[in-house]
């Protein structure tokens, strides 16, 4: 019953799976069935608010736990990060670099960067895998956007 409503309150979760017993939300799945395990179980509480509001805390503890150490690491685990937080790390990058190349006067040479960055997720191997496909599809929609600003 509650899987029902969780897509409408909030945008990026579809359902959430449970642990043993139905008495605990161990993680949240996307519409196209990403699996991102919460940082911490919800203990689902007979007061539907207090374990939403618990839920949507977690839910951004983990997200922002995962963006933190995406930022940490040199490349991008497009494979093993969830899709939101692969866009927002590269988007975080491309502010920093297009700051950069701005006061360098460089802007040129990073937009061609860009279009490099863009042909390699173009030929990036997904062999059949549905979820790896839309990440990467996502993240050559926000280059190509990228690639426009800096003109």
């Amino acid at each position: 019953m509650i899987q029902l409503h969780l897509k409408k309150l909030f945008a990026g979760i579809h359902k959430v799976d449970f642990e043993k017993g139905n008495t605990a939300i161990k993680a949240m799945i996307s519409s196209i069935g990403e699996y991102v395990p919460l940082s911490s179980t919800i203990v689902i509480k007979d007061d539907v608010e207090i374990w939403l509001g618990d839920l949507e805390k977690v839910m951004r503890t983990t997200l922002d736990q995962q963006l933190k150490g995406t930022l940490k690491k040199d490349g991008l685990d497009i494979q093993n990060t969830p899709s939101q937080v692969c866009q927002l790390a590269q988007m975080i990058k491309f502010s920093d670099e297009c700051v950069a190349a701005i006061k360098q006067g460089k802007l040129e040479n990073y937009r061609g960067d860009l279009k490099k960055q863009l042909e390699s997720f173009a030929i990036f191997e997904h062999k059949g895998d549905f979820l790896l496909f839309n990440k990467v599809k996502a993240l050559i929609l926000d280059v190509i956007h990228n690639v426009d600003v800096t003109e």
